[in-house]
């Protein structure tokens, strides 16, 4: 039975020629007349501009939970007004229901009454505070991030990451990682500048130095300062990945407290770093030899570096190895008439 777009369902015209049957569970597209696109609403939101300066708390108190809920019913200010074109337009783009765009207004109804400076720009751990009032999070950081209203302050993984490693530590050694981990991240402007490196290898200094720090602050230490070139060597693991780790995270660690004041002295100043993963074939004589003998082969091959000391791989080879090896330099010989009988040359013609 069909119906005309715009007009009612008349039941004796659509009987009068009978009805169509169709067979059950049979695919049928039925031609539907397109819909007509919703008309674009004039925007009713005037610009805003959030404070550029910050309230600082006195001192920190639990909001009530009930009097955040009721206030948050009758808020309304500019930066709601100014968000509500942004709510309309993601609800119509990623085909929110009503009631999520009306969980949405709340929560930044919400937002006014946590944070510090109501009017200014909204950090995102605040944001993170919405469940505990009913409010949403992930929609809530969309529409202020479209918004331009998000000072996203979240922790990162590494900073996650870094936290639960130093948890434990003294304070005085937690604050100088803290200085190292801001320069890795972040780099510095200030002399002695430097660039911020790649969260991966701050990680990887982090899983270096980690057993390293904790070690010595089970051991009673209170400082970096307080750590010797020596305790640096004792606390390097013996071999492998986790020694190459340990060493540049270390270097890494000293080199920036140094630079920055923080401690006196690098204890790894001049220390070496062990290479991974590098195979170096050895004679059949020379595995298990003593330091001694391999003190004698290295003052070996300076010499010869410096000509003192004929190589050995040098040596002239014997004369039939020579010949043998040799290139062939003589030019081949022409091949013969097919016939067996040598090619007639040519009479030259003297004029």
């Amino acid at each position: 039975m069909l119906q005309e777009p715009g007009r009612a369902l008349d039941l004796a015209e659509a009987n009068r020629h009978g009805q169509q049957l169709f067979f059950a569970n049979m695919q049928f597209h039925r031609h539907s007349s397109p819909r007509l696109k919703p008309e674009p609403r004039p925007t009713t939101s005037m610009g805003f501009t959030p404070f550029a300066w910050q309230q600082l708390a006195l001192f920190e108190l639990e909001p009530d939970l009930e009097v955040v809920k009721e206030r948050a019913l009758t808020a309304d200010n500019e930066l709601l007004r100014y968000c509500r074109d942004i709510v309309r337009d993601h609800a119509a783009q990623y085909g929110w229901s009503t009631r999520q765009r009306n969980d949405v207004t709340r929560s930044l109804r919400l937002l006014q009454f946590l944070q510090d400076t109501p009017g200014a720009k909204i950090r995102a751990s605040d944001v993170l505070q919405l469940p505990s009032y009913g409010g949403s999070i992930r929609s809530a950081l969309d529409v202020l991030a479209a918004a331009g209203l998000l000072i996203d302050d979240r922790p990162s993984h590494i900073e996650r990451h870094f936290a639960g490693k130093t948890a434990s530590l003294p304070l005085p050694m937690k604050a100088q990682l803290e200085i190292w981990l801001n320069v890795m991240l972040n780099g510095s402007t200030t002399a002695p500048r430097q660039r911020s490196r790649d969260p991966q290898t701050a990680r990887i200094h982090i899983l270096g130095i980690a057993p390293i720090v904790q070690a010595w602050a089970a051991a009673g230490y209170e400082s970096l300062a307080e750590i010797t070139p020596e305790q640096v060597q004792a606390a390097l693991p013996k071999r492998g990945s986790r020694r190459n780790w340990a060493e540049y995270g270390l270097r890494s660690l000293f080199g920036v407290l140094k630079a920055r004041k923080v401690v006196f002295i690098d204890p790894t100043s001049g220390m070496s770093v062990t290479p991974v993963n590098k195979h170096r074939a050895s004679a059949p004589g020379h595995r298990g030899d003593s330091p001694g003998a391999e003190l004698a082969r290295s003052r070996d091959r300076a010499g010869c570096r410096h000509g003192r000391l004929p190589r050995p791989d040098r040596q002239t080879a014997p004369r039939a190895q020579a010949h043998r090896h040799r290139r062939r330099t003589t030019r081949p010989r022409r091949p013969g008439h097919p016939a067996g009988r040598p090619r007639a040359r040519p009479a030259r013609r003297v004029v």
